[in-house]
């Protein structure tokens, strides 16, 4: 499966957590960065660069839609001037949507894993493994997980696929600044909520109509807005400013790795 560097813009990060579309756009994001990897792959060269082993030219973008479960994605698609530029993403978009946007919970993703290996290599395989998820950047974690398939390629081949299978959900957290991966590398905040609504239907017990749970439900969820605006937020993204200056100053103080990366 290709691998490819996906870059998350500040201001979408932010719009992720605030406001109303972020998620679509993040989507966006990815998918055009993905298409645009595609089409280098393809032609063998980046834009304007001179190259032997170039195989064509790029010829600007077509609009296409694309209906998700986060809303209506307008994606530019990549063109070239032989019209050879192929891409199977839209035929398998169902499954590449799950891909971007169900960031796989941590916790749920050691059950399977940890049931794969002998019971002899369950504690280290457990280890290595959280090793793994709390590495410091997806390159790390990376060289991680190629060292472990080497190491339990021919004694733990299940356990090895299952890592590999369900990697890039499990570690796509990532790309979030550290301060927010706490919070969000497993669904625990999702299952809370959802308890808390649970509770409060049990009460209710029977509701008259749809009408009724839809009031429920908006008012239990603006009760936790409040909550998270005016008191306990549950990511404080004023901290978001400060991670993207220390990212301003490592790159202002190491340009070469700053380029590099």
């Amino acid at each position: 499966m290709a691998q490819y560097q996906i870059t998350v813009d500040d201001a979408i990060l932010e719009g992720l957590f605030q406001r109303d579309g972020g998620v679509a756009k993040r989507v966006e994001s990815v998918v055009h960065q993905i298409l645009q990897a595609q089409v280098q792959e393809q032609l063998m060269a980046a834009p304007y660069e001179r190259t032997e082993a170039r195989r064509g030219y790029r010829n600007g973008t077509v609009m296409r839609t694309l209906t998700t479960r986060v809303g209506r994605l307008v994606l530019h698609v990549p063109w070239v001037r032989n019209g050879k530029f192929s891409t199977d993403f839209f035929a398998r978009y169902p499954r590449s949507e799950q891909a971007f946007l169900l960031v796989r919970c941590q916790t749920h993703f050691m059950r399977p894993l940890l049931d794969a290996p002998p019971k002899a290599l369950q504690k280290k395989v457990d280890q290595q493994v959280r090793a793994i998820l709390d590495a410091p950047d997806l390159k790390t974690a990376r060289w991680l997980k190629d060292a472990f398939v080497e190491a339990y390629a021919e004694k733990g081949p299940k356990v090895v696929q299952v890592l590999e299978d369900g990697f890039d959900d499990g570690t796509a957290v990532l790309v979030l600044p550290e301060r927010y991966r706490r919070r969000l590398r497993t669904t625990n905040g999702v299952e809370r909520l959802n308890e808390e609504i649970r509770r409060r239907e049990r009460v209710i017990r029977i509701f008259p109509n749809r009408e009724s749970a839809i009031r429920l439900l908006g008012a239990f969820l603006m009760e936790i807005d409040e909550e998270w605006t005016t008191g306990r937020k549950y990511l404080n993204m004023d901290e978001d400013e400060a991670w993207k200056k220390a990212q301003q100053a490592w790159r202002e103080s190491n340009p070469a790795c700053a380029k590099a990366a």
